[in-house]
């Protein structure tokens, strides 16, 4: 994962506590702001479902989450994710003459666990473009009729 630019920082909690079924979680050194809302909670104890995220803070030692959580738990280590690009995203660009998106899954989702380059046409087809030998950090740029990610370059595809 890497920070998004000017993105929402994410942090370590050491004392996060919660009981089953609630969907209040507290922490006496977490310091929650608004800023935190919508932020994913992930952590080290399997009480805290995949995907919750805080959906409001009271203040700066408590919040209310989307998902109950499933036991109880005395204090817990838990992340407050930042805004992260995760590397399983999906880079990409629009070649605006054709409307046709350009996009690189690093998520395994061509070939096993390769990553590829595919193109996604206006009627919706998706067409994988080139399987890439490794996963790069970058964006996906489009410019004089040619897409560049890391150092492949190919020619766009016509309307």
């Amino acid at each position: 994962m890497r920070a998004v630019p000017g993105g929402r920082a994410g942090r370590f909690i050491a004392d996060l506590a919660f009981t089953d079924g609630s969907i209040t979680m507290t922490s006496n050194s977490a310091n929650f702001t608004l800023a935190d809302v919508g932020a994913v909670i992930r952590g080290a104890h399997s009480a805290i479902v995949d995907n919750t995220y805080i959906v409001a803070v009271a203040n700066a030692t408590t919040v209310t989450v989307s998902t109950p959580a499933v036991a109880e738990s005395g204090t817990t280590t838990a992340t407050v994710t930042g805004d992260m690009f995760y590397g399983a995203a999906f880079y990409g660009a629009i070649d605006p003459g054709t409307n046709i998106y350009y996009c690189v899954a690093n998520d395994g989702s061509a070939v096993g666990n390769t990553p590829g380059l595919f193109a996604i046409t206006p009627d919706g087809r998706l067409h994988l473009l080139k399987v890439l030998p490794a996963k790069f950090e970058g964006d996906l740029h489009i410019a004089n009729g040619y897409g560049w990610y890391g150092q492949f370059k190919w020619p766009l595809l016509s309307a």
